[in-house]
Order: structure tokens, then C-alpha cells, then sequence
């Protein structure tokens, strides 16, 4: 028997306003570490002005598991763990 995933087919990007601030939420498909931080750099360029960039990512097959997530300023454990769960 065979495991089978979900993941992303392609790129994605959506957004909501609460009590004044702007939330921006996106998910793109990386196929490693490297992948990863260079989507990571590309969102902080392109979203330059956010106080916070907070992100979570998992790559593997669920054997091989390698996950990393960051609050990115925000109160400790409040927002990359959320994203990651």
C-alpha cells in the first residue's frame, strides 16, 4: 500500500482586513529548503512595508519530515504555529 498527500498545485495569495490591520495570507508549492527562502525573500520584497512577516513551511514525505516556522515579530507562539497547524 501506497501513502498519498496533498499539497499545493499551484500558487495562491489571499487577504482580510481586521479592525484596521491587513492580513496577507500565501501558499506556493517549494521543493526544498532553498526553495522555501527564496519565496520567503520574494514575499518580503514584494510586501516591503509589513510590520510582520510570519510564515510556515513543511517539506517531506512524511518519513522524512524537514518544517520550519517563524512568529515574525509577533508574540512568541502566536502566529507560526497557527500558520503551520
Amino acid at each position: 500500500m501506497s501513502d498519498s498527500y496533498f499539497t499545493i498545485a499551484k500558487a495562491a495569495k489571499a487577504g482580510t482586513k481586521v479592525k484596521g490591520s491587513k492580513f496577507i495570507g500565501e501558499a506556493a508549492l517549494v521543493r526544498d529548503v532553498a526553495d522555501a527562502r527564496e519565496y520567503l525573500e520574494s514575499v518580503r520584497k514584494k510586501e516591503y512595508d509589513a510590520t510582520h512577516h510570519c510564515f510556515a513551511y513543511r517539506l517531506g514525505d512524511g518519513s522524512d519530515n524537514e518544517f520550519k516556522d517563524s512568529d515574525g515579530g509577533e508574540a512568541n507562539g502566536s502566529a507560526g504555529k497557527t500558520i503551520y497547524d
